[in-house]
């Protein structure tokens, strides 16, 4: 009975990681460690002593969900090293349980799976990383006080959206993503959705844009609720004429995209279609705070 209720424990725990990739939302996370929790009791229920197992369970999941759920300070390359170290924990908590018990190690296969995943997210984020700084090493094309390069996209209903529509009229915020399979792209889209109203009373555009074909954003836009424009530059021109175009990407959850993908970034552009505002090269992938950029609009208006 044990071992079934293991294998089902595991079972449900990976569906429920593969849905937070997926649907990026508060349930789910939820329902993560909860299942943790519950999995780690059986596995510990006929154990004496502290419950390694519990916490390395709990800790490799806040390990691949803390970058998703505080996106504003972990931002997708901050404190690289945070899954790793948090890996290393796991792992030596692994050890532990084995030296006290050397006859159950059959019974922790749920650990060595998620302390796996974890591992996995350590590389994947460390490399990133080093991919976002080459990338930004060498400055955004559009910079402050620069005309933004005009373009021509379409958005997730395939009508067509021109920048230089919006002179004379609003300011405009892009915002780069990298694609629908991007967990930490759903968190920054979200929580740019949920300052809509206030970009809306400040007369700001918001325009995301992406790599993904028209299909994908309206799919993407609908499940994450979006009300603003998400464009697809599936070519990758804009980006290359903004200077973020990464033409090596490659990560292991990525969807293959020949022509490359941008670097996260993104730019405040005012009504005569000048950059006033960008995130910082110095950081790559940085979060830009909505709450820095309101107090900038407030000074242009």
């Amino acid at each position: 009975m044990k071992n079934i209720n293991i294998i089902t424990g595991t079972i449900a725990f990976v569906l429920v990681f593969i849905d937070t990739q997926r649907i990026t939302r508060r349930f789910q996370y939820i329902s993560l460690l909860v299942i943790a929790v519950v999995l780690g009791f059986i596995i510990e229920r006929n154990m004496e002593g502290i419950p390694f197992i519990t916490i390395a369970i709990l800790i490799s999941v806040f390990g691949v969900i803390s970058r998703m759920v505080f996106i504003k300070f972990f931002s997708y390359s901050h404190f690289r090293y945070f899954e790793l170290l948090s890996a290393i924990v796991v792992l030596s908590l692994i050890g532990i349980k084995i030296f006290l018990f050397p006859t159950m190690w059959i019974y922790l296969f749920p650990i060595y799976i998620s302390s796996s995943i974890l591992m996995g997210y350590a590389f994947a984020i460390i490399k990133n990383a080093f991919m976002l700084e080459k990338g930004a090493s060498k400055g955004y094309t559009a910079k402050i006080g620069v005309i933004a390069p005009d373009f021509l996209l379409p958005n997730q209903y395939g009508n067509s959206v021109k920048l230089s529509d919006y002179y004379g009229k609003r300011h405009v915020l892009l915002i780069f993503v990298r694609g629908d399979w991007c967990p930490y792209c759903h968190m920054i889209m979200r929580t740019y959705m949920k300052e809509s109203d206030k970009f809306k009373e400040r007369n700001i555009m918001l325009i995301a844009i992406g790599p993904d074909p028209v299909g994908i954003n309206r799919e993407m836009a609908q499940k994450l609720g979006l009300d603003y424009e998400v464009l697809s530059d599936d070519k990758m021109k804009v980006a290359q004429e903004y200077g973020i175009r990464l033409p090596d990407f490659e990560l292991m959850s990525a969807t293959k995209h020949d022509e490359g993908m941008p670097l996260p970034a993104s730019f405040l552009i005012d009504k005569t279609g000048t950059v006033v505002y960008t995130s910082r090269t110095e950081k790559p992938g940085e979060f830009l705070d909505p709450r820095l950029i309101f107090p900038i609009v407030e000074n242009l208006n």
